[in-house]
């Protein structure tokens, strides 16, 4: 998830809590603490182990104790450590595909699905026109529906190779196009406008086809923080009210990085062009409240979103539309594997492509 500068609320973390504390789980944590404690022990045995055999075979063969003593000391240590680290590797794992989606559940509703290895199509993020979309590796895509509002997110790096020369050496170097988290969310106000509003110093390669024009509101921050571009004033207008510019600003301040709002239609997406964590870093292997608060921290800015633009408030006028505007829709539509691509093409500035059939998702 895009690193962030917010933290969950007393509530949130209540509701985390709460969902922890069910016999399934309260099963699996005993039963890593159990793990913990026999690896420790592996850990003391081996050492001991290892720590005896040089000491003995030195000084019954070559009467150097004193070098055995050392040389045991030196692989004892060592293997202690090798056996710990392998250990908390494993728990590391356990831990993160059994914890990741009750945490995610938890914090954005029951219906939240969290899938670590999915993204989104790559037809989707090449009509965005955001970035260049070349090799994809995506990951930590969770969709699902937080206070009625449908929602689909993922983490998104798009990278490509190069080959360059200096002087007689030639070298293949790895180019990162765009690295940051995506987010969809059904808009609360659809029209048939299609709005741009692009946070200064965004970290992408933007373009608008077709006609646009760039729009400037009465609010001098928001002026100062982003630049929108427009295919209709009188829609842009209607859609940018005094309240969600105001918004807007405030959301400019919730991810370290920049931000893209893309409004089509029905949909709003959020590009948050920055670094990003893996959910599953956060798991240290203790499985402690460390551990779930740091999840539920990262997962803040998905519904901080959906409350500051006030998307509760639906102003949808075809019912059954709306209707069928849910997360299984989201991921039909939008939905993709978490790794596509080829390093034999890549996608030139302004995402025109080269070598297409290269990029099919298949």
């Amino acid at each position: 998830m895009i690193l962030s500068n917010l933290t969950s609320t007393s509530e949130s973390w209540d509701e985390v809590k709460k969902a922890m504390e069910t016999p399934e789980q309260e099963a699996f944590r005993a039963n890593i603490n159990k793990n913990r404690k026999n690896a420790q022990i592996t850990a003391l045995v081996v050492g001991l182990i290892m720590f005896a055999i040089p000491l003995i075979l030195s000084g019954v063969i070559a009467k150097e104790w004193a070098v055995g003593a050392v040389l045991g000391a030196f692989l004892g240590i060592i293997s202690a450590i090798f056996v710990l680290v392998i250990s908390s590797s494993s728990n590391k794992k356990k831990i993160s595909a059994s914890v990741v989606p009750y945490v995610v559940k938890s914090v954005l509703g029951k219906d939240a699905v969290y899938e670590g290895s999915a993204g989104f199509s790559r037809k989707f993020l090449s009509s965005l026109k955001a970035f260049p979309v070349n090799i994809l590796n995506q990951t930590d895509r969770i969709h699902g529906s937080y206070l009625g509002v449908p929602f689909m997110c993922s983490d998104v790096t798009s990278f490509h190779y190069e080959t360059r020369t200096t002087g007689k050496n030639t070298y293949t170097t790895t180019v990162v196009d765009f690295t940051g988290s995506i987010f969809v969310y059904r808009f609360n106000k659809p029209s048939d406008a299609i709005i741009r509003i692009i946070q200064k110093g965004f970290i992408g390669n933007l373009y608008f086809s077709g006609k646009a024009e760039k729009l400037e509101t009465e609010s001098i921050q928001f002026n100062n923080t982003y630049t929108m571009l427009v295919n209709d004033k009188e829609q842009a207008l209607f859609v940018m009210t005094p309240q969600n510019i105001l918004a807007t600003v405030d959301c400019s301040n919730y991810v370290k990085g920049r931000l893209l709002f893309l409004i089509d239609k029905e949909n709003l997406i959020i590009v948050a062009s920055g670094p990003t964590r893996p959910l599953s870093d956060a798991v240290s292997g203790k499985f402690d409240d460390a551990d779930l608060m740091k999840m539920a921290n990262m997962l803040t800015p998905v519904k901080a979103f959906i409350k500051t633009l006030d998307l509760t408030n639906t102003y949808w006028r075809d019912i059954e539309r709306l209707k069928n505007y849910t997360p299984d829709y989201l991921v039909r539509e939008f939905g993709g594997p978490g790794k596509s691509g080829s390093r034999s093409g890549y996608t030139k500035g302004h995402g025109s492509m080269l070598f297409d059939e290269m990029f099919r998702d298949d």
